[in-house]
């Protein structure tokens, strides 16, 4: 997402601020700490960035001494802010009682790796009082009730809300009916939902938080560089599934190693042809890139957000990453970094 490259340009340029004033780069941010918008001018429906700071800083030892490096190699620690819009669309749900006791909720929406049978059939079965295993739902049929896009990290906070309202819906028929035994013979019955932004995305600024840190390790001689460890706390609303959230945020910081050491789309400069067309010329981490990834919730409620209380979480794990490893970059070799990714030519 656009955020992740604009957050590497301002999350570099705070860590030279904090070097030319000789502050600890988290000291200036918390410093410089916003308690409302300072471009609208608007209060955030929620913020709990500074519990992303502290939380990230404790687990990662941020406070603490830098570890002796290994022999031969470079130590550097870094870290940047994370930010992403709490994006929310209009959406539809559907949600039908079968005479079995069990309930079908469906929506248009599209899986592409999000968890989205999961947590939606989770959101349908709390507010039902049903167990999770007598939740079905179904989705990517046009037929469906209407929903946005899978992009922008939406779908959780649109889908949702949708889904819980129309759970909600069919909750109160079978209240109205004596309970879940006596409306089953009343069965099918059927709640609908919709959810839409309203008024209050006027008046709020509304964004999920967190805080990344990275340590790297630089070989001297050679110019590589290798991420020993990446720690990020994210305040993104309720979170709907621990499992499957952590899963997304850990892939965001996944997404934001490749960023910063090894993705590069190459462009013939005649014809402005790609050249790194696919997973041979285009690289991305594997799993030996990859070394420990630790990714920690905040608690955060935000009733102002979107009916559900949700944050996405699909794009704010990448987010501040690579500008975290730049800064640990700096911070091993005293090379800034300005342009992605960080190969081993710019160091030596």
């Amino acid at each position: 997402p656009g955020e992740s490259s604009g957050s590497f340009a301002l999350e570099s340029a705070l860590d030279e601020l904090a070097e030319k004033l000789k502050i600890d780069p988290l000291q200036l941010r918390l410093e410089s700490y916003a308690e409302q918008d300072p471009i609208e001018q608007h209060p955030f429906s929620s913020k709990s960035l500074k519990a992303c700071y502290e939380l990230g800083a404790a687990r990662f030892g941020w406070s603490a001494s830098k570890r002796p490096a290994p022999p031969g190699m470079l130590l550097g620690r870094g870290m940047a802010t994370a930010a992403y819009p709490g994006n929310f669309a209009p959406a539809q749900a559907r949600a039908r009682l079968n005479p079995d006791g069990t309930v079908l909720v469906e929506s248009g929406m599209i899986e592409v790796g999000n968890g989205a049978y999961t947590v939606m059939a989770q959101i349908a079965a709390d507010a039902l009082g049903l167990p999770p295993e007598k939740v079905r739902f179904d989705l990517g049929d046009s037929t469906l009730p209407e929903a946005p896009i899978t992009a922008g990290s939406i779908s959780s906070a649109s889908v949702g809300s949708a889904v819980l309202m129309a759970a909600r819906a069919l909750r109160e028929k079978i209240d109205a009916l004596g309970g879940l035994e006596k409306a089953r013979q009343s069965a099918p019955l059927e709640g609908e939902g919709k959810a839409a932004p309203g008024e209050e995305r006027k008046k709020l600024t509304m964004l999920g938080h967190g805080a990344q840190f990275a340590e790297v390790l630089v070989d001297p001689d050679f110019g590589t560089v290798r991420v020993a460890r990446l720690v990020g706390a994210f305040a993104c609303g309720r979170v709907l599934n621990a499992r499957t959230a952590r899963s997304q945020l850990m892939g965001g910081m996944v997404w934001g190693i490749g960023m910063a050491l090894h993705e590069h789309a190459v462009y013939d400069e005649r014809l402005g042809r790609i050249m790194s067309r696919d997973l041979a010329d285009y690289h991305v981490p594997s799993n030996k890139d990859v070394m420990e990834v630790e990714p920690y919730f905040v608690e955060e409620e935000d009733a102002q957000v979107d009916p559900a209380g949700v944050k996405g979480m699909g794009e704010i794990g990448i987010c501040g990453v690579a500008a975290a490893i730049a800064n640990a970059v700096f911070n091993a070799t005293g090379k800034r970094i300005r342009t992605l990714p960080i190969t081993p030519d710019k160091l030596l």
